[in-house]
């Protein structure tokens, strides 16, 4: 399968899933979301494929967030609930995958693609992670934070990170425990390979039943989980806060 957005490897048991818009940090889009459930349904049904390994392409982000260019011109409110829709089963799929998935996060791990990482079952950080929540700067609230965030790293450290929108470092992302693991940027790989062999020389049945019984479906159907969310990036507050953002880069 040929893929724009992502790069799929399968070598040894291991599905290497790589996010593949260095040029762009990463940021994920429409296709991006389509591309990434489209593999993760073909590697869980692959008996060869026995764990996701999740990273991303480049040296400076493994995903700065969701695609600002894609959002700021949604006009009708049907279209941006098509949008987010795709952005959220993506990340109900994650969870629902019934193989081990290991992230490896380096660089801006912002937004959406924070969320992405922790959907993943296991998350290795590089001490040069950047990891937050920014939405609020936008003038959008964080809905995968608000969601299923609390479940991760509790009331408190997603209040905070929601409310502040300011990133936290790697060491401070593991006291939250939004990841299990902090290593050397230059260890990164080499540490979420060695953690993706392990799990992929355990028992596949109990792994899956273990997975059953941890991930919880995200409550009633995308838009209810969602809230009002899609209807913010339609505002003018929106528009505004990207340009401002624009300006200032």
């Amino acid at each position: 399968m040929s893929y724009q957005t992502i790069r799929v490897n399968i070598s040894d048991g291991i599905a290497h899933v790589t996010l593949n818009r260095p040029d762009r940090l990463n940021v994920a889009s429409r296709r991006m979301c389509e591309e990434m459930r489209e593999a993760v349904e073909q590697i869980a049904a692959d008996e060869h494929s026995r764990v996701v390994l999740l990273t991303g392409a480049g040296e400076r982000a493994f995903c700065a967030g969701y695609d600002l260019d894609e959002l700021v011109v949604l006009e009708e409110v049907v279209d941006a609930m098509r949008v987010a829709d795709t952005a959220y089963t993506l990340l109900r799929d994650l969870e629902r995958c019934s193989k081990p998935i290991v992230c490896g996060v380096h660089g801006l791990t912002l937004g959406f693609g924070l969320a992405v990482a922790l959907s993943a079952d296991c998350v290795v950080a590089a001490d040069d992670a950047s990891l937050g929540f920014p939405e609020l700067s936008y003038g959008v609230p964080p809905a995968w934070a608000l969601l299923r965030g609390i479940d991760v790293a509790g009331r408190h450290n997603i209040a905070y990170l929601s409310l502040s929108a300011q990133p936290i470092g790697a060491a401070m992302a593991r006291q939250m425990g939004l990841v299990n693991e902090v290593v050397p940027a230059a260890r990164l790989q080499a540490r979420a390979q060695s953690l993706a062999e392990r799990l992929r020389d355990t028992d596949p049945e109990i792994q899956a039943l273990i997975k059953s019984r941890i991930s919880r479906e995200c409550a009633g159907d995308a838009y209810r989980a969602m809230g009002q969310t899609p209807i913010y990036l339609l505002t003018d507050e929106f528009r505004a806060a990207i340009r401002k953002l624009r300006a200032a880069s």
